[in-house]
C-alpha cells in the first residue's frame, strides 16, 4: 500500500505544478481571505518582508513599512513569488508569517510548537517539571473556505473520511510532517 501512495505522490506533485495556475496570486498584501481568493491585493502600500527567525527548518517572517522598522498590522497574508505567507494569528499564534510549502485546494504551512495543552509554554522549563517538547506541525489553509486548521489527528481524520486506506496508512505510519505533507499533496491532486 505504501508503494501505491508514493507512486500517487509523484503523480500528485505533477498535478500541483500544473494546477498552480489555478492558485496564482499577484504579489502584495491581502487584508482578508476574500481578498486573496479574489486576487485583490493592496496596491498602494510599499512594504518589505524580513526573515525574523529561522531554526530547525521553520522560518518566520515579518512585514514592515518600506524604509521603516514598523510592522504592518491587520494583514491576513501576503504573497511573494507565488508563495503565500500566512499570518500566524489565524491559527492562534501572533507576531509572524509562515511561507507556504505548496498551494492547491489546501495550502500547506509548517510551524513548531508544543502540544495543544502546552502551546503557550513554548518549551520553557518551569518549576512544575521539564520543558514541553515541541514538534513541527502542518498548518492547512482551505483555499475554498478560508478555514485554517492544524494538521492534528482529528482534523486529518475528517479530511480523509472518504479515503479509509489513506487514513489507515496515516495511523500505521510515523505521523511525521513529511507523511502529512504527502497526504495533503495527494488530497490536492484528488480534488481537481
Amino acid at each position: 500500500m505504501r508503494f501505491r501512495i508514493i507512486a500517487s505522490l509523484f503523480i500528485a506533485i505533477g498535478f500541483c505544478l500544473q494546477s498552480s495556475a489555478q492558485y496564482s496570486f499577484d504579489n502584495g498584501l491581502y487584508i482578508s481571505f476574500e481578498d486573496l481568493k479574489g486576487n485583490r491585493s493592496v496596491k498602494d502600500l510599499p512594504y518589505r518582508q524580513e526573515l525574523i527567525k529561522s531554526k530547525n527548518g521553520i522560518s518566520r517572517y515579518g512585514i514592515f513599512y518600506q524604509g521603516k522598522y514598523k510592522k504592518i498590522k491587520g494583514i491576513y497574508c501576503y504573497v511573494n513569488n507565488n508563495h503565500i505567507y500566512l499570518n500566524s494569528k489565524k491559527f492562534g499564534r501572533k507576531g509572524y508569517y509562515l511561507r507556504s510549502h505548496f498551494v492547491g485546494r489546501y495550502a500547506y504551512f509548517e510551524d513548531r510548537f508544543g502540544k495543544d495543552d502546552f502551546s503557550y509554554s513554548r518549551g520553557v522549563p518551569s518549576s512544575n517539571g521539564p520543558a514541553v517538547e515541541s514538534k513541527i506541525w502542518g498548518i492547512l489553509l482551505d483555499m475554498e473556505t478560508g478555514k485554517v486548521k492544524k494538521a492534528t489527528r482529528r482534523n486529518l481524520k475528517k479530511l480523509l473520511a472518504n479515503h479509509p486506506e489513506l487514513w489507515q496508512q496515516y495511523l500505521d505510519g510515523s505521523k511525521s510532517s513529511t507523511e502529512v505533507k504527502e497526504i495533503i499533496v495527494w488530497l490536492n491532486s484528488s480534488n481537481k
